[in-house]
């Protein structure tokens, strides 16, 4: 938990030299403090409770009763006198404490307040108030206005409470716990500007009526576990030190939350209308969420800012990057789902529904293969760069049979995660890559049809024929998406060729034909024969002439356009002429598909 540089006292405030808008007690006014106890004169004495004699204290206990109104403006009350005021507002029949009108306006409460179980029929205003230690208002009713602006509660506890009217906790301080469980708004309710310096809790808290919370920072974690919010627009700017927690939170109609925190946690987050997050540095948790209509995740890269236009404080977050994690959409129907300018690569997305129409815009990173060579024993190996996602590293990991640098750079699980299956990967791959073609991103939807292809190859439950076809595939071009390799073989091809046919193709001269006609019964015939080429009869290294080459590379170029040369060739080279025009075109369209395939929008 990350504090908020929160004293273990709260001092009282400093002297102000404006006075205050009631007739003050003005006990202690001099030169340095005019003004003096800024406590509310009670008539007829003109002595706040606090400074009050005995007698004059007495009078006006005796003048509480339940239901009756309460004014302590200004006053500084220590905890045993507050007892004792609120002793009196106790209702014996309704077992409860019953208020009119409470006004404690910058009152100082030297001590715990215990409101708890009391009905506020009528107005409670405790602005600017400060409350020393605990207050606590655990199931209380709020029948009127309340509010709490600019207040200061060291631990605050409204557990149960009921606030049925409007609600102001604008600017208010909160400098340790801040406890709103099951609490019920169902007026407007406002946390505009307020400060939390550890935890706040709004587990199972339900709000009715339209909220503003927003430009409020938070120490620690802020739990909305659980939470309803039927009006909620906007939630945010919210900075937060450490988790926003929306575990099973329900948000009834559109809302717009923008959050700067360390974690995001929306695990079976029910969205019943659309929803736009945008967030900073968080690693967002998406885990069964539902959405009902579309739901867009987003990073923003400035600063949030205020309603005045200046950029909120983010020292929580001093050396991180604000871009935003995705850890997982197990569960979710990502039919609805939107992800822009996301670090996808250590996102887990198999386990999702409808893949294949989840929209991933803007710049959204994945996870990659290990970069340079790796050595394994005398064998050197090269990863083939591209795009990948989280689970192929755990399946790699989970695959490998030994303890190798050739697996250094794969990512290693950092909790308990089982691994995929080659053909679940493969399906998820296979979705994943229909989303990015659908969206006209065709380079990335090449990279997971690689991976979806890698998985085919090394799924035990499909036919071995298969697999050794689809290994055949990935050696010669890379699934057709890799131009090099296909243009490497294709070379190493062409070179064969050329030397097989110098040495055995090209026969050791021009073969001529020779024709011979004879005239019989008034009728001419004609015979043409041509003999077959002969092999050359000199040795190897004879045979390797400028003439024989010059003829064999002619041969060679016009067998990879899948033409005949014309030139007469040896029985050998007419066999190695026609394995060359089978198999160069196929490579050369091997690369062209290849380098069609990261070219294309």
């Amino acid at each position: 938990m990350v504090d908020v540089a929160a004293p273990n006292q709260i001092p009282s405030p400093p002297p102000e030299v404006e006075p205050p808008d009631w007739q003050h007690c003005a006990v202690g006014a001099d030169s340095s403090d005019p003004v003096g106890c800024r406590g509310l004169a009670l008539a007829p004495h003109g002595r706040c409770l606090t400074h009050a004699d005995s007698s004059q204290k007495d009078a006006f206990l005796a003048s509480l009763s339940p239901g009756g109104n309460l004014d302590l403006r200004g006053t500084t009350v220590s905890e045993q006198l507050l007892d004792e005021v609120l002793h009196r507002f106790y209702d014996p029949t309704r077992q409860h404490k019953r208020f009119g009108d409470v006004d404690l306006t910058e009152a100082v409460i030297d001590g715990n307040a215990n409101y708890g179980h009391s009905h506020f029929e009528g107005t409670a205003v405790f602005f600017m108030a400060t409350f020393q230690d605990g207050a606590k208002f655990n199931d209380a009713v709020f029948n009127a206005y309340v509010s709490f602006e600019n207040a200061i509660l060291k631990d605050a506890f409204f557990g149960r409470a009921d606030f049925r009217d409007e609600a102001f906790f604008d600017g208010a301080h909160f400098e340790r716990t801040a406890g709103f469980g099951l609490t019920v708004f169902s007026g407007a309710t406002h946390f505009t500007d307020c400060t939390f310096h550890s935890a706040a809790f709004f587990s199972r808290a339900t709000f009715r009526g339209p909220l503003e919370f927003w430009q409020s920072t938070i120490g620690g974690d802020i739990d909305f576990s659980n939470a309803t919010f039927s009006n909620a627009p906007q939630i945010g700017p919210l900075i937060c030190a450490q988790t926003v927690n929306l575990t099973l939170a329900v948000f009834e109609k559109p809302t717009l939350l923008e959050v700067s925190a360390r974690q995001v946690d929306c695990q079976r987050t029910h969205w019943k209308s659309t929803a736009t997050l945008r967030l900073r540095y968080a690693a967002v948790n998406l885990d069964d969420a539902f959405f009902e209509y579309p739901v867009a995740v987003t990073s923003r890269e400035r600063r949030f800012v205020s309603e005045h236009g200046t950029e909120l404080s983010e020292d929580f977050f001093d050396g991180l990057h604000p871009t935003v994690r995705m850890t997982t959409v197990r569960g979710v129907d990502a039919a609805h789902l939107v992800l822009t300018d996301l670090d996808l690569s250590s996102c887990i997305f198999t386990g999702a529904f409808h893949l294949d129409q989840i929209r991933m815009e803007g710049n959204c990173t994945y996870s990659a293969t290990p970069t340079g060579f790796q050595r394994n024993s005398f064998r050197l190996a090269r990863w083939t760069q591209r795009r990948t996602i989280y689970e192929e590293h755990l399946w790699r990991m989970s695959y490998r049979r030994a303890e190798s640098p050739i697996w250094r750079g794969w990512t290693t699980a950092g909790q308990d995660i089982t691994p995929p299956t080659p053909s679940a990967l493969g399906a998820t791959y296979r979705q994943l890559r229909k989303a990015l073609e659908d969206g006209k991103n065709e380079p990335d939807a090449a990279d997971f049809y690689y991976g979806e292809m890698e998985m085919r190859r090394h799924d035990p439950s499909r036919p071995f024929g298969e697999r050794v076809l689809l290994s055949l595939y990935w050696g010669t071009s890379g699934y057709g998406l890799r131009a090099s390799r296909a243009l490497g073989w294709l070379l190493l091809t062409m070179i064969a060729t050329v030397a097989s046919l110098t040495i055995w193709g090209i026969p050791k001269s021009s073969v001529d034909s020779s024709s011979s006609g004879q005239i019989k019964d008034g009728s001419i015939s004609i015979t043409t024969e041509k003999p077959d080429p002969a092999n050359p009869e000199v040795p190897y290294r004879a045979r390797i002439t400028g003439k024989r080459v010059e003829s064999a590379l002619r041969v060679t170029l016009n067998s990879v356009i899948f033409r005949s040369s014309g030139q007469d060739l040896t029985k050998a080279g007419t066999y190695i002429e026609m394995a060359s025009r089978f198999s160069e075109p196929v490579l050369l369209g091997l690369a062209v598909l290849a380098i069609r395939g990261r070219v294309k929008r």
